[in-house]
């Protein structure tokens, strides 16, 4: 932490990197960026009503009229290839224990989310998802016919044995969508550091 206080730089992490063999159970795991989808239709037809699941059911039947009955359509999504930038709205000090100890308070959110994701645009990033994470037992999301949003963002999921953790997610990716398998130590972020106090474990 007095690190970053010294040389305002962030350490922007990549979801390939999060090994449970090195970080521990609490901190690591192998399942980031991974994600199942089931979706079960008991009864649809092309042209009731729902553009969304619609515009779902064109990745199976492109440019089809279709007709289904008591049917089930899983997905495995497998996206790891995102940079990723944690927080959490839980201000709570067995959590910080289990990360250093030592916190960064950011006072105001918007302000430091517009500096960080600007310099990031500069490395030729484009910014994903901003958002809450879900926490579930499984990797598994279930859909039906009556889901009128099927987003799902796998990086944002995490195990419900963190859920304590109550973790903020900002996801980038490359623009040319090359490999990402270094995470950025470096991230030179003055101007919203400027939106930030410190509390220093000694």
């Amino acid at each position: 932490m007095k690190k970053l206080m010294r040389d305002k730089k962030l350490f922007v992490n990549h979801l390939n990197n999060y090994p449970e063999s090195s970080l521990g159970a609490d901190v690591g795991d192998d399942q980031e960026g991974v994600a199942n989808r089931h979706l079960n239709i008991k009864k649809y037809k092309t042209g009731d009503h729902n553009p969304h699941l619609h515009n779902e059911l064109q990745e199976w039947f492109p440019d089809s009229i279709v007709r289904l009955e008591d049917v089930s359509f899983q997905t495995s999504i497998i996206n790891k290839n995102f940079y990723v930038y944690c927080l959490t709205f839980n201000y709570d000090k067995n959590i910080m224990r289990k990360f250093g100890g030592s916190v960064m308070v950011i006072n105001d959110f918007p302000s430091f989310a517009y500096w960080v994701h600007n310099k990031m645009k500069k490395r030729n990033c484009a910014l994903y998802a901003a958002n809450n994470c879900i926490y579930r037992d499984s990797r598994s999301i279930t859909f039906n016919e009556e889901n009128t949003d099927f987003y799902l963002v796998p990086g944002l999921i995490k195990d419900s044995k963190h859920s304590e953790q109550e973790e903020f997610r900002f996801l980038w990716r490359k623009n040319d969508n090359s490999l990402i398998n270094r995470p950025i130590n470096d991230l030179y972020v003055p101007e919203a550091l400027k939106f930030c106090s410190f509390e220093i474990n000694e």
